[in-house]
């Protein structure tokens, strides 16, 4: 079954307009008080506060007596994507999750080039469907953690890595530059 691709688009819209609305309505002020929260917080106000060497030793000593060891510092890709929320809202924890909403939102932006030419536009749209629906994405949604950003950093990487191939191998020059950055 083929569909025109401005339905496929229209509906794929609604489908992210949904997501947003679920996503949005999945967050709570609260937070789990396990995993590495705290510590991409931390580093995020270490950017901010433009002493990211400063964070380094502090948490290391730290971590270091944590059972089981912790790093001393995390990658701080996901940090700097906290950073800009911390500044403008604080230590908003609700506010923070948003960082996760918007990498749903772009796992499935990325979607479009990884799986619109290869799945016709119904399967498209199941697939692209199971995730924007999925009340398993929305646990991961809130929370303050690397998931989903890495989903969608990651999901885009792959699309671009396939448009390259699919171009007989030739280097497509902004993809190359973008696929070198992450």
């Amino acid at each position: 079954m083929t569909m025109p691709d401005v339905n496929v688009a229209r509906m794929f819209a609604a489908l992210f307009a949904a997501m947003l609305a679920l996503a949005a309505l999945s967050l709570t002020q609260g937070h789990g008080w396990g995993d590495d929260f705290a510590a991409y917080i931390m580093q995020a106000q270490s950017l901010l506060d433009g002493n990211p060497c400063g964070y380094i030793p502090v948490n290391h000593d730290a971590s270091s007596h944590s059972p089981p060891p912790f790093p001393s510092v995390y990658p701080w890709g996901y940090p700097a994507l906290l950073a800009p929320v911390l500044a403008v809202s604080g230590l908003h924890l609700g506010a923070l999750k948003w960082v996760g909403v918007a990498g749903l939102g772009c796992f499935l932006l990325a979607l479009w080039p990884a799986l619109r030419r290869r799945h016709g536009g119904i399967w498209f749209l199941y697939l692209a469907g199971f995730f924007a629906l999925n009340p398993g994405m929305f646990g991961y949604v809130d929370s303050i953690a690397t998931d989903l950003p890495f989903l969608a950093v990651s999901t885009f990487a792959l699309a671009r890595i396939q448009r390259f191939a699919d171009s007989g191998g030739k280097p497509v020059p902004t993809e190359m530059g973008l696929i070198g950055a992450l």
